[in-house]
């Protein structure tokens, strides 16, 4: 996942720079089942600290308070486990120290308001995502529905679930489109919904409209169905997009509408660790951590700000 080695980069070069030492460990699926022995050898081999992303807000409470119980600072980023309330008493997944993300409810809040606008306020949209039970995709799955709520004229589809799958996202669009031939939005929830849903889009041939009706309202250069996605780390064309896994912000030229909900991985790690350990060093650390949306419209501030 090419948002988590760009986090991982960010996260090293903070680490350097305050002089600790960052050890990486990551399996090839994004599930429980692959980061539980993977989080277990990390604990065997007693780190000062564990920052990780946890694949589910359930299965992952157990095998994080042995962390904890063994005395080692647990922090959440990108991903949460229980109600992602920590240090408050409010549940068994609270001893975390602290949760570094996006406000992921918000961000797909506006990923759903960017889409809205891009297919006009009508039609019909669908999310697809990765799989239930992770923390972050849910909430933007929460937050898109919730500004659907106030498009009476577009119809959100059932949700598809993809397992963290491009090829199986991509056959999942076709498979909607085929049932609806009137489809004009997707929402991708993370990386690889987004690239499969855009790798499908852009297999459809613009000069050849779908269907002339659903898409006359749009720019004939969109008029090949799908207009936008959100997925939060990076995605491409008219797509609303979470999780950019580069720096690269600008839209295509030929975009109708654009307006990626980008968390830049390198970035967030390197702020967020640095953070992390002056929070060590200090002994107050702030239990939750923003980091902050970037879109087409405010690019030139954050390259500033970097």
């Amino acid at each position: 996942d090419a948002f988590y080695i760009t986090m991982r980069k960010g996260a090293e070069m903070a680490a350097k720079a305050v002089g600790c030492e960052l050890l990486f460990q990551g399996g090839p699926e994004f599930n429980p089942t692959v980061q539980v022995p993977v989080l277990q050898a990390v604990i065997a081999r007693k780190p000062g600290a564990i920052l990780i992303a946890p694949t589910d807000k359930q299965q992952l409470i157990a095998p994080l308070q042995q962390a904890a119980d063994a005395g080692i600072p647990v922090i959440t980023v990108d991903t949460f486990i229980d109600d992602g309330k920590y240090q408050d008493g409010s549940g068994p997944g609270d001893f975390p120290l602290s949760y570094i993300a996006t406000d992921n409810i918000l961000g797909g809040f506006l990923g759903g308001v960017a889409l809205a606008r891009a297919i006009g306020e009508r039609g019909k949209v669908y999310v697809s995502n990765v799989n239930p039970g992770i923390s972050t995709t849910d909430q933007r799955e929460e937050g898109f529905k919730l500004a659907m709520r106030a498009y009476p004229n577009i119809t959100v589809l059932d949700t598809q679930f993809n397992d963290n799958d491009a090829n199986k996202a991509s056959a999942q669009v076709q498979a909607v489109f085929a049932r609806n031939d009137d489809l004009a939005g997707v929402f991708g929830a993370n990386l690889f919904s987004a690239i499969g849903a855009d790798g499908t889009v852009d297999d459809f041939d613009p000069a050849q409209p779908l269907r002339t009706d659903a898409c006359s309202w749009l720019a004939p250069q969109f008029c090949s169905n799908v207009q936008a996605f959100l997925s939060i780390v990076g995605r491409q064309d008219s797509a609303e997009q979470f999780d950019d896994a580069n720096d690269d912000i600008s839209a295509r030229e030929n975009l109708l509408y654009m307006a990626r909900l980008n968390r830049i991985p390198e970035d967030e790690a390197r702020r967020r660790t640095a953070q992390v350990v002056d929070g060590f060093d200090s002994g107050t650390m702030r239990r939750r951590q923003d980091s902050r949306l970037v879109s087409s419209a405010n690019k030139p501030q954050y390259l500033a700000s970097r």
